[in-house]
């Protein structure tokens, strides 16, 4: 089975969240802090939607307004380079 090239963006999109939650699923194993899930964008969803839902959060360390607020720089930080990428013509049509 061969993956083509348009698979990519995908597989990377999926490499990015998977690791992040990894990442910081060791991290907080190791030094019993959960801070760094911030970077997480997989726990920062599932922070803000347990506030919203009204359910128990599973994150007690920190509010989670943080996890928006993260959230918030994490698509303005892929906005500004898809911008960037699209007015340096790196991003053509297949």
């Amino acid at each position: 089975m061969t993956v083509s090239i348009r698979h990519f963006g995908g597989i990377g999109l999926l490499a990015i969240v998977f690791g992040t939650k990894t990442l910081a699923s060791i991290v907080k194993n190791l030094f019993e802090r959960e801070i760094l899930y911030l970077i997480s964008p997989y726990d920062c969803v599932a922070h803000v939607g347990q506030a919203l839902i009204g359910t128990q959060t599973t994150y007690d360390q920190y509010s989670w307004t943080y996890s928006l607020l993260a959230l918030v720089a994490m698509n303005a930080l892929a906005l500004y380079v898809l911008a960037s990428r699209v007015a340096s013509m790196e991003v053509t049509r297949e």
